[in-house]
């Protein structure tokens, strides 16, 4: 699970997480290796939910042109203030997507691609790992929502990560110049 911290191939499609709770906002960044189909959380954030903007910020600094993943209906919101918040994130300039989670369906997903080895967390990524160990269920088999918001971004990008993310601009033309010196005939020069 637990994953020592290497630099990611530019060529690995990114994408960033968030939940939004009474207090605070919570985000996760994520890597897809396609053709392990292996997630890789390697960043995280928790910030007052009231600093929207800087959060933002902080979101634009660590993945700029990387799209989001945001349940507007989650945390049983209601339309109204959904839109709110997605309204105030695109007024910040966020690239970003509304996508349902079924929590019972996140965390079949989740453990599925633990117990697989196909969702690692980087080592450095410590708040992650102090909600995973507190994530529970109560004695009715609801999962109890207490400083849960990296778990609940998690959600999000175990199911959506995989379809939803990309690549910026200037990693695709990395990657084309990365392709095209490995695969040139050294001969030939083609």
């Amino acid at each position: 699970m637990e994953e020592p911290d290497f630099k990611l191939p530019k060529y690995w499609p990114r994408v960033w997480a968030l939940d939004v709770d009474r207090t605070n906002a919570s985000v996760l960044w994520c890597a897809h290796d396609r053709e392990a189909d292996t997630l890789y959380i390697y960043s995280e954030l928790i910030m007052p939910r009231y600093e929207l903007a800087l959060v933002a910020d902080a979101i634009k600094k660590r993945s700029p042109g990387y799209p989001g993943l945001f349940d507007h209906l989650g945390r049983k919101r209601t339309d109204a203030e959904g839109q709110r918040i997605i309204g105030a994130l695109l007024d910040l300039h966020l690239d970003v997507f509304t996508v349902r989670s079924d929590p019972d369906a996140a965390v079949a997903e989740v453990t599925r691609r633990l117990s697989t080895k196909r969702l690692k967390v980087f080592s450095t990524c410590h708040q992650w790992l102090a909600q995973y160990r507190s994530y529970r269920r109560n004695k009715d088999g609801d999962i109890v929502e207490e400083s849960d918001g990296l778990m609940r971004a998690m959600d999000l990008l175990a199911l959506e990560a995989p379809a939803m993310a990309a690549m910026s601009d200037e990693a695709i033309a990395d990657a084309e110049d990365e392709w095209a010196k490995r695969t040139r005939n050294s001969v030939t020069g083609y």
